[in-house]
């Protein structure tokens, strides 16, 4: 979970400025897994996502009480919320939080998290060629061009 604990504070991916790509993705499924081992270690936090509005990291994990989770269908639990809820002011983290953190950590949950970038090469040739003007030869890019 090469992310969680930037996705647990306000200042994280650099306040907010340098979120990995794919990003949400590695929060959906560190959700999915932190909700089902804490409750199998019988925790009293649980963690939905949270789209802080305005400054600062916009891609969090909030830690609320079950009571709360259980009120949640699962797609506001991994879509996330802009609201803090009232509730969360009384959650202490638990032992079972900690051992559902160090079990998540050592299951090597990024790989499950596919994340693909390619270069557009229409667009960029087409860029390249109007920048380059009608009298400059075509740009064109081949696959050995990185």
């Amino acid at each position: 979970m090469k992310y969680y604990y930037e996705m647990t504070s306000k200042w994280g991916f650099n306040d907010g400025e340098s979120l990995p790509e794919g990003v949400e993705l590695y929060r959906d499924v560190y959700l999915r897994a932190m909700n089902l081992l804490l409750d199998f270690y019988r925790s009293s936090t649980r963690l939905i996502a949270f789209n802080r509005p305005g400054l600062h990291n916009p891609c969090m994990v909030l830690g609320v009480t079950a009571g709360y989770f259980d009120s949640l269908t699962p797609d506001e639990v991994c879509s996330g919320t802009t609201c803090i809820p009232e509730d969360r002011r009384l959650l202490a983290q638990d032992d079972a939080y900690c051992q559902a953190v160090a079990d998540a950590m050592a299951l090597s949950l990024d790989r499950a998290v596919v994340v693909t970038s390619q270069v557009d090469r229409r667009f960029l040739d087409a860029i390249l060629s109007r920048h380059l003007g009608e009298h400059s030869p075509v740009v064109t890019v081949t696959d050995d061009d990185h």
